[in-house]
């Protein structure tokens, strides 16, 4: 059995995504939850050093509240995974290490991550297990009788970075594996902060400060085993001061500040060009599937069952006679299953081209397994909740997918 902690400081987050995908999970697990919307712990390591000393499964699975497991049987499948690892130490679901040919770095996952889900900028897939130097924070799980052997360390770890990485350094000093398995899921944060480019250029980086204070301590701490520290945010070395590595970094975050914004532009022109009409209350627009804008088409979207696991779609809609958001938001599938949106999500393209502030937060997002669908055509519609939570209605706007 898996015990599954979770720390969350949004409880709809978690309710949408995280526990939405454990509810049909079709082996049986454990599930701590350490509500923080309090700030009651200072740190990740302090918090889940306390759920994990719960824990009673055979594996502890510590992961984020935005994390979608995206299949019912992925608990099962992977604990079977699990148990075919010898010396295991901890796993996670991404990782990095350094290139076999040199000392470069390599980012190794199979998951999608950001809205609209993409995959990770660079990433190599994996079909198997694969040994790596660290494991990233979003989801890791540690065999329990490992976890009672080693904690994370809280005096490190004194925020909510990199204590996954410390934990990864530890274990394979005991002479344990770290690894990545090749699990799929989706991770709805990026793992950075939305910032603009001067403000990344102010701070010499695209991570908070104490992400930097953080990767110090575990340098010094681990000066003696390795001079050199591979995450998935970057690689970091003892030798060079890390005022100047984080210098070195400004470049890559300018970038993707940089294509986000076009790709924020790109997505409000097909809004205008394909525009819903005769709507009777609402401005609507679903315009993305797994991270493709929509245009107008007559012909319907493929979705390949062995190459797209999950299928995600983003948008916006406004309730136009109050003038503001809509109360709530839902994907319709062929008329018959309500996939709930989580909605709310920024949308400044939105408000700003409607000259309103209300409708800055009218963004949705939903994700449901493929495996839902059977194969052939499917419709897919948008079902809306007006502002004051009254009556709901079904949008115009339709959309075919073919399930192959």
């Amino acid at each position: 059995m898996i015990s599954i902690v979770c720390v969350y400081n949004n409880e709809r987050v978690f309710k949408d995504v995280l526990l939405r995908s454990l509810e049909n999970q079709t082996s049986k697990h454990e599930l701590i939850l350490i509500d923080n919307t309090q700030g009651k712990f200072n740190s990740a390591a302090e918090a889940l050093n306390w759920g994990g000393g719960k824990a009673k499964g055979k594996y502890i699975m510590f992961v984020h509240q935005d994390v979608d497991l995206c299949s019912n049987p992925w608990l099962e499948n992977t604990e079977k995974l699990l148990n075919s690892i010898p010396n295991l130490g901890i796993a996670g679901v991404a990782g990095a290490r350094s290139s076999k040919t040199s000392s470069n770095l390599e980012r190794i996952t199979n998951i999608q991550h950001g809205i609209p889900a993409i995959n990770v900028r660079g990433a190599i897939p994996l079909q198997k297990p694969e040994k790596v130097q660290t494991v990233d924070e979003c989801l890791v799980i540690i065999p329990r009788p490992v976890f009672d052997r080693l904690h994370f360390d809280e005096k490190v770890c004194d925020d909510w970075h990199l204590y996954t990485v410390d934990y990864s350094l530890g274990v394979a000093l005991l002479g344990l594996g770290v690894y990545v398995i090749p699990a799929f899921v989706y991770h709805m944060s990026i793992g950075i902060p939305r910032s603009s480019i001067m403000q990344i250029i102010l701070s010499r980086g695209l991570l908070d400060a104490r992400f930097y204070k953080t990767i110090g301590k575990l340098l010094k701490k681990y000066r003696s085993h390795t001079k050199q520290v591979y995450t998935t945010s970057g690689l970091w070395r003892d030798r060079y001061p890390l005022a100047l590595q984080r210098v070195n970094y400004l470049p890559a975050a300018v970038s993707a500040v940089y294509y986000e914004s076009l790709a924020t532009i790109y997505t409000l022109y097909c809004e205008i060009i394909v525009k819903p009409s005769n709507m009777h209350i609402s401005h609507t627009k679903m315009d993305t599937i797994n991270g493709c804008p929509l245009v107008e088409r007559g012909s319907p979207i493929i979705i390949d069952v062995q190459q797209e696991q999950m299928i995600t779609v983003s948008g916006w809609v406004v309730d136009k006679d109050a003038g503001k958001a809509a109360g709530s938001v839902s994907i319709n599938i062929d008329g018959q299953i309500d996939v709930p949106a989580l909605y709310g999500l920024d949308r400044h393209d939105v408000a700003r081209f409607s000259k309103n502030s209300r409708y800055k937060r009218s963004g949705f997002w939903a994700c449901f397994a493929t495996s839902t669908l059977s194969a052939g055509q499917h419709i897919l519609s948008l079902k809306v909740v007006t502002v004051d939570k009254k009556e709901y209605y079904n949008l115009k706007q339709k959309i075919i997918l073919e399930v192959r």
